[in-house]
């Protein structure tokens, strides 16, 4: 089980971060992602949706293995590893 869970009432990260340099980060979590057994397939899959591609499918260069992002309708974040 997972459980997202998001709050109402707190301070967006653009508000903070609107008198700061372009491509500041704030500290925390910034995407969580899914060992998968066929990648390739989920990937084809995900690209017959309506999906937000983050990117393309790559080959990680220190493992050599593939991986694509995904954004939720909220715009966070989800990566696919092959397992």
């Amino acid at each position: 089980m997972i459980e997202l869970v998001e709050l109402k009432k707190v301070v967006s990260v653009d508000s903070l971060l609107k008198t700061h340099p372009p491509g500041t980060r704030t500290l925390g979590f910034s995407k969580f992602g899914f060992i998968v057994p066929q990648i390739d397939a989920l990937f084809e899959r995900f690209s017959t949706m309506s999906l937000a591609f983050h990117g393309k499918m790559v080959v990680d260069p220190v493992n050599n293995k593939k991986t694509f992002i995904v954004a939720d309708p909220d715009g966070n974040l989800i990566q696919f590893f092959q397992d």
